[in-house]
C-alpha cells in the first residue's frame, strides 16, 4: 500500500493480495480492469477482500476513496 493511502491506513500491507472488490471476483482480470473497479470518485466507499500469508480466510476491508498524491523521489 502506498504512503498515506487509505489502504494503507485500514491496515492492509505490502505483500496482501487483491481477491474482491465490491462483489467482484479478480480472478483473470488484468490490471486494468482491477484499477477500473479500485477507482472512484473521492469520499465514495469500497469493500475489498483480500488474501495474506499466514492468515486462516480472507480479510476483509472497507476504504473510502480519496485523491492520492504521489510523490516525487
Amino acid at each position: 500500500a502506498m504512503d498515506e493511502s487509505p489502504a494503507q491506513r485500514v491496515g492492509i500491507r505490502s505483500g496482501d493480495k487483491v481477491m474482491e472488490v465490491d462483489g467482484h471476483s479478480m480472478v483473470g482480470m488484468t490490471t486494468r480492469d482491477a484499477s477500473r473497479l479500485l477507482r472512484g470518485e473521492a469520499g465514495t466507499t469500497i469493500k475489498i477482500k483480500i488474501e495474506r500469508t499466514g492468515a486462516a480466510e480472507p480479510i476483509e476491508f472497507e476504504l473510502t476513496r480519496q485523491v492520492i498524491n504521489i510523490k516525487d523521489v
